[in-house]
């Protein structure tokens, strides 16, 4: 593992719509925010205003270094994620043109779930991408 980061900013948005701000996290703190997270509560509150002007939001923590994320959606019943990573561009189009790379799986476990966030903090941007590229054609 080479590049050990800090996130900027994290961030829990609860069914309310609401945010709790998490501040900076290396990789150990951005564990135990995953595990803390209400994502029980947050599910049985999202059901409550279900139906409700304005909807609720699903429950979601985010993680950002720099201007790319890892964020976690619960899908449901508190056993599955879906996980959307937002990660620098590897190659230039025509060498001018970068495009942003996103990477998104669904029906994730937490145990795989936290693999990830390991991953985005631990990784290099290039390992990243090979790492989750492989995760993508493994998974889908």
């Amino acid at each position: 593992m080479s590049n050990m980061k800090t996130s900027d900013a994290a961030g829990f948005i609860c069914a309310d719509c609401s945010n709790i701000e998490l501040g900076s996290c290396n990789i150990d703190q951005a564990i135990v925010e995953f595990e803390n997270a209400p994502w029980k509560r947050e599910l049985e509150r999202f059901e409550e205003l279900d139906g409700n002007r304005p909807p609720p939001c699903w429950p979601d923590l985010t993680f950002r270094i720099g201007n790319y994320h890892i964020g976690f959606m619960l899908e449901s019943e508190c056993k599955k994620f879906r996980v959307e990573i937002c990660m620098p561009p590897q190659k230039k189009l025509l060498g001018i043109f970068s495009f942003t790379k996103f990477f998104e799986f669904k029906n994730v476990e937490p145990a795989r779930a936290k693999e990830y966030l390991k991953m985005f903090y631990e990784l290099s941007y290039a390992e990243q991408h090979d790492y989750f590229l492989r995760q993508q054609t493994t998974c889908s």
